[in-house]
């Protein structure tokens, strides 16, 4: 395998780019997509199998989406259940390291689910990079697991929002099944079009 590098500045953009990504629930899928690029253009950014990273033009269109994401998030749920401290306005300084940092080339890794995250990116991280929806979970085996991960100590409200998002549109990377009756979690496999 490989061994890429890059600066920590483009580290951290890649780093701070999905970071957001996941808490607003956007597979890498959906924003390649919105970005005109090939459907493994974000994963392929994301992966420390590639020398690829973000130049200018894309993170501007990427906080142009952003914005659009959250200010949908926020219309969904009523500005009175979304956390203080959650963005509306997004611009490409605040997906860039505000500090400055080294310009010796370190090798790139980014993290499969990053440390001291929010319960929505921790949980979308779980979706990308983790077998745990193979099998139908519960909201209390979510909430576990993913407290687990963080050492948190959230509750199953916590979850909620992400999990509603995850469940519907064309963002779709999980489903509700009922087993035993009691409301599961699994992976979404779409139907293969004929």
């Amino acid at each position: 395998m490989n061994v890429w590098y890059l600066t920590p500045f483009e580290i951290l953009t890649i780093i701070i780019v999905r970071n957001i990504r996941l808490e607003l629930g956007i597979s890498g899928e959906e924003l390649s997509l919105h970005l005109d690029k090939s459907k493994k253009y974000v994963a392929v950014i994301e992966s420390t199998a590639s020398y690829s990273k973000y130049t200018d033009e894309v993170l501007l269109k990427i906080a142009i989406y952003f914005t659009e994401i959250a200010k949908k998030i926020e219309r969904e749920n009523g500005k009175e259940n979304i956390p203080v401290n959650f963005k509306t306005e997004y611009s490409i300084l605040d997906l860039q390291p505000s500090e400055i940092l080294d310009r010796d080339k370190v090798i790139k890794e980014i993290p499969p689910i990053p440390a001291g995250t929010g319960s929505a990116a921790t949980l979308s991280a779980v979706i990308e990079t983790t077998d745990f929806f193979d099998i139908a979970r519960t909201l209390p085996e979510i909430v576990d697991y993913c407290n687990n991960i963080q050492n948190q100590n959230w509750k199953g409200s916590d979850f909620t929002s992400a999990l509603s998002r995850a469940t519907k549109g064309e963002n779709k990377r999980l489903e509700v099944k009922l087993v035993n009756g009691i409301n599961t979690y699994v992976a979404y496999k779409p139907k293969a079009k004929s």
